[in-house]
């Protein structure tokens, strides 16, 4: 069964989506290894990390949600029965706390009152200061007084998320002891439970630093304490104070913490993993021009995505497009119905074919062109009378690793399973598989050929890279292939009989090779359209 982490984007009230990727994961036959998030993509890590199903998060067929579940009755410990469900945001919230959410999204969708107000007190302030002075420069006072309260206010937030942490914990405990009541769940219960290891990131205002919480890190704090850390919104919810240390949302430092799962990956480099963006409009959507403070805090929180992705081996990034707002966390069963619908039905068709059925499909292309060559070659060796019992021949598809190209990567093979040169990455400059990309056309090279032979991984920096080349390595063919329009790859086919024909017959068969390798991937129209949009 395939391996896979699941990392959760924070994204407000647009983390909606995440249960539609959610639903869209559960579907498949993965086990999944450990779930991380930020902000609302905690509170979907934490619940699935707990056991919660995407059916319990969120349910068309019964018109209920997790919330539904969620009793605000404190003295009811039964997990089976519910005397007076949350239902609604709001409810949760409260209604002193609840006014002070809706006013914030007020003022935020409405940002022009405040320049008004602004710019009407310097035009009345700065005429009266040469008219009515003294008037004047009382007003001017007030509404600085009135500006540094609504500052200070803003600094330390102004909805509490005491509620929130309090129906978290009880979520928690149903699955981890099945009861509502008793000690919060901490990230120990959860190891201790069974439960996929779970990663929640904050900012640590206190020390400026990034903190992940976990059972490595802070086994004893609770995972509902961890979630409103990485939830508190600047502005908007009050910090959070956890042991000495005050935290807020966690996507001022790590918005999609998909490098937290570096160590584990770094042991098992099969894992795969599946990060899962939010944004109101998809890349490149924006005809660009003007920005606004708001524009820019989302840039803040949301805007570092390329640098949490960076270096994350076998990833597949999904970003689905919600178009909600930051605070719309009253948009309704129908409208919430209809965002976990299309997110689910979009990572059906993107996340789930890319991350699954693409390595799949180019895996199964590669053995059969793999077995191809290899009775070709075998037929060639019993024409000319040579021995060669218990041959190998290997093949693999060598993709760019980054937009730059500085590097390409044996991304899917056929032959490498116990060989220490599986999924290697080659530097473009200084190897065969990437001259033959820089030049475009096929290379064939012979360790006979021992000038050229020593011309690949030859630099100092090079010294690990080829003590992980496969010591039997005898000849290499590197064909770059076309894949899509903008799309290339080096297919390279390799073994280890030296190929001793004659130069007519070799060549004859180095052409054969060629001819199958290209009829072969050029076919795969599925796999071209995967291979675009990965």
């Amino acid at each position: 069964m395939q391996r896979v982490y699941c990392i959760f984007e924070g994204a407000g009230a647009r983390g909606l989506g995440h249960i539609g990727a959610y639903r869209s994961i559960s579907k498949q036959s993965l086990d999944i290894r450990g779930f991380a998030g930020t902000s609302a993509g905690a509170i979907v890590a934490a619940l699935a990390c707990s056991g919660y199903s995407a059916e319990e998060l969120f349910s068309e067929a019964t018109g209920k949600t997790i919330l539904d579940r969620l009793d605000l009755e404190p003295t009811n410990a039964d997990a089976s029965q519910v005397l007076r469900p949350a239902i609604t945001p709001a409810n949760l919230f409260g209604k002193s706390q609840w006014w002070k959410i809706r006013l914030i999204r007020f003022l935020l969708d409405r940002v022009w009152i405040v320049w008004f107000l602004a710019l009407s007190t310097v035009g009345i302030v700065l005429p009266g200061l040469f008219l009515y002075p003294r008037p004047a420069l009382l007003l001017l006072v007030v509404m600085l007084g009135i500006a540094g309260i609504a500052a200070w206010m803003i600094a330390r937030g102004l909805v509490e998320l005491d509620p929130v942490r309090v129906g978290i914990d009880q979520l928690l405990r149903i699955k981890v002891r099945g009861s509502r009541l008793g000690p919060p769940v901490t990230f120990s219960d959860l190891a201790a439970a069974g439960c996929a290891p779970l990663k929640v990131v904050a900012a640590n205002i206190s020390e400026q630093e990034t903190m992940v919480f976990s059972v490595e890190t802070t086994p004893d704090i609770a995972v509902a304490e961890a979630v409103c850390a990485s939830i508190a919104i600047p502005g908007v919810f009050k910090p959070r104070k956890i042991g000495t240390s005050w935290y807020m949302d966690g996507g001022l430092v790590s918005n999609l913490p998909a490098w937290t799962f570096d160590d584990e990956r770094a042991i098992d480099r099969d894992a795969l993993t599946a990060a899962i963006e939010i944004g109101e409009t998809s890349h490149g959507s924006s005809e660009g021009g003007d920005w606004t403070l708001g524009s820019a805090f989302r840039t803040m929180l949301f805007g570092a995505g390329v640098l949490n992705k960076r270096g994350v081996d076998r990833l597949t990034p999904e970003r689905l497009v919600v178009n909600i707002g930051l605070l719309d966390f009253d948009i309704g069963f129908e409208r919430t119905k209809e965002i976990v619908r299309d997110s689910e039905e979009y990572c059906d068709i993107n996340l789930i074919d890319r991350m699954i059925e693409l390595p799949f499909l180019m895996n199964e292309t590669c053995n059969k062109v793999a077995v191809r060559c290899h009775e070709i070659l075998s037929t060639a060796f019993d024409a000319a009378g040579f021995v060669h019992d218990g041959f190998r021949t290997r093949l693999a598809v060598a993709l760019p690793v980054g937009p730059r190209v500085k590097t390409l990567r044996l991304e899917y093979s056929s032959g490498y399973d116990d060989l220490s040169d599986e999924r290697i990455s080659l530097p473009v400059e200084r190897s065969f598989v990437g001259r033959a990309w820089n030049e475009n056309k096929t290379l064939y090279i012979s360790k006979s050929d021992a000038v050229t032979w020593g011309e690949s991984l030859s630099a100092p920096e090079d010294r690990w890279l080829r003590k992980l080349i496969w010591k039997d390595l005898s000849w290499v063919l590197c064909v770059p292939v076309e894949l899509a329009p903008g799309s290339k790859a080096v297919v390279t086919l390799d073994g280890d009989k030296e190929l001793e024909f004659d130069e007519q017959a070799l060549q004859e068969l180095l052409d054969e090779m060629e001819r199958i390798i290209l009829d072969e991937f050029q076919s795969l129209e599925d796999g071209k359209e995967l291979l675009h949009a990965r």
